[in-house]
């Protein structure tokens, strides 16, 4: 129940956000790749409106009392 209305929130900001162009440029893990806990992925492009979706999102979910990444978004 609650992955459906994870699913719900990501489909309907996904559906209101404008289409953007991203592209790949970096890839690792944490703490290392034999071992990973984390992974990340190096974007560039339009990234600023997947910060506003991530943000939507965000927001969203917390509107329906559905668990939201307590981690921040990093950017750099």
């Amino acid at each position: 129940r609650e992955l459906a209305g994870i699913r719900a929130v990501v489909d309907e900001s996904s559906a209101r956000a404008a289409p953007f162009a991203l592209s790949v440029c970096g890839l690792g893990a944490f703490p290392s790749a034999k071992k990973p806990r984390a992974l990340w992925l190096g974007l560039r492009g339009d990234v600023a409106p997947l910060v506003e979706l991530h943000r939507d999102i965000d927001e969203q979910l917390a509107r329906r009392s559905l668990p939201t990444e307590q981690r921040p978004f990093v950017r750099t």
